[in-house]
């Protein structure tokens, strides 16, 4: 069984630090503080403590995560056509906003009150 794994290095010293292990390939990773996002092949998000290599929580989605951002909230698109926001605090199963998309999601951004997606249909979304 082959393991992928994101590797924590000290930049300084070039050295790795810690190695978060996931079961699939990783294709997106977002980092906001000692908190790191990790999204997978194998439609699962991973929400990690990075200071102590402790995994926080596991969210399920219906397809490859593609992209991920840590603000005060966890957003994340993919290929199920949809975009998710979830509470950063509360960690809540259940996504605070569940938005449509006509296409695979490629790209997100989140700022204060504002979500931006870029779809795989060309265009650019403002929430």
């Amino acid at each position: 069984k082959q393991w992928y794994q994101r590797r924590v290095r000290d930049l300084k010293k070039a050295m790795i630090k810690r190695t978060l292990h996931h079961p699939r390939p990783i294709i997106s990773v977002k980092l906001l503080g000692d908190r790191a996002a990790v999204g997978t092949e194998s439609f699962h998000l991973y929400l990690w403590d990075i200071t102590y290599g402790q995994k926080l929580k596991v969210f399920s989605t219906v397809g490859k995560v593609h992209c991920v951002n840590l603000t005060p909230h966890f957003v994340m698109g993919g290929a199920h056509n949809v975009m998710y926001i979830w509470n950063m605090i509360s960690l809540d199963e259940s996504p605070m906003f569940t938005l449509p998309h006509p296409g695979r999601v490629v790209t997100v951004q989140y700022c204060y009150v504002r979500c931006v997606t870029g779809c795989e249909d060309g265009k650019v979304r403002v929430w």
